[in-house]
């Protein structure tokens, strides 16, 4: 399934219905990804990222700080690594960067509690919802925007 020709659409785990999701979406990114993420410990979800990258996307990240370089945190696993073309910002203010979203060629948004991570695909009980509506997905732009704009970018 094209995941930008549904309005929404919802998945839960355990289990690996919300990371599929989450690949096929950044799979069919052909010009913009930005990710606002919390937790991001997926090698796939990674290394789709990546794949992203080398296709000529446009990949903008935001991590929390103090998650973004836990040694679990794909930046410090990853992405440090091999960035390729990847932009990254840190919120580094009090209080967390908690967001779990994604935002694909500006059409389509992913959000939910899902963290994108393997406790979340296998263990936790957490929702991902797939949006493909213009004025939601508008508000996410700005939102996103806004922080990129507020947000350090990496040293």
């Amino acid at each position: 399934m094209d995941p930008f020709d549904v309005s929404v659409s919802a998945y839960f785990s355990p289990g690996k219905d919300p990371e599929d999701h989450i690949l096929g979406f950044i799979k069919g990114c052909t010009k913009t990804l930005d990710i606002a993420i919390y937790s991001l410990t997926s090698p796939e979800i990674c290394a789709a990222v990546f794949e992203a990258d080398k296709r000529g996307v446009a990949v903008r990240f935001i991590f929390d700080f103090d998650n973004g370089y836990s040694k679990y945190s794909a930046w410090t696993k990853w992405i440090r690594l091999a960035r390729g073309n990847i932009q990254v910002k840190f919120k580094s203010e009090p209080g967390l960067m908690h967001n779990k979203f994604a935002i694909g060629d500006g059409r389509a948004v992913i959000t939910g509690s899902y963290n994108w991570t393997e406790t979340a695909e296998k263990v936790n009980h957490e929702n991902l919802v797939i949006i493909r509506l213009e004025s939601v997905v508008r508000k996410f732009i700005i939102e996103f925007d806004n922080m990129w704009n507020m947000f350090g970018a990496l040293a």
